[in-house]
């Protein structure tokens, strides 16, 4: 388990900054964020969608990676499950640096929608 620290809530999850970040058991590259009553999924966009290659700007890596780039910034997308077919959304990742401080971002450049069906996202 490794524990992240938001540099500012995640959208929706305010004023919660701490979280738990958990692999999901025989599930490679799928993750269980948690933090008090909130569990979200998430999921290494490096591992399984590797046509995903946003745009992030500076000013989000700069207090999470050395530097201000993104050598040591884990991107995630956020899984949202539903019955029948689940999704990712693809326009606010969160991203970890490698000290376990993170930041999801809305991204202004890219055609990157909310709702993209995982198994679109997997495909592509």
């Amino acid at each position: 388990m490794t524990r992240l620290a938001f540099v500012e809530p995640p959208y929706g999850l305010g004023p919660i900054v701490d979280f738990d970040l958990e692999p999901v058991a025989d599930a490679a590259g799928l993750y269980a964020l948690t933090g008090g009553t909130i569990r979200l999924f998430l999921l290494d966009a490096a591992r399984h969608l590797p046509a995903y290659r946003p745009i992030i700007a500076e000013a989000d890596l700069a207090d999470l990676a050395d530097l201000g780039d993104a050598v040591g910034v884990t991107v995630y997308v956020v899984v949202n499950p539903a019955e029948g077919a689940w999704s990712v959304n693809l326009a606010a990742p969160v991203l970890v640096g490698a000290g376990g401080r993170a930041r999801q971002v809305i991204l202004d450049r890219g055609d990157w929608p909310v709702r993209t069906p995982l198994a679109a996202a997997l495909a592509a």
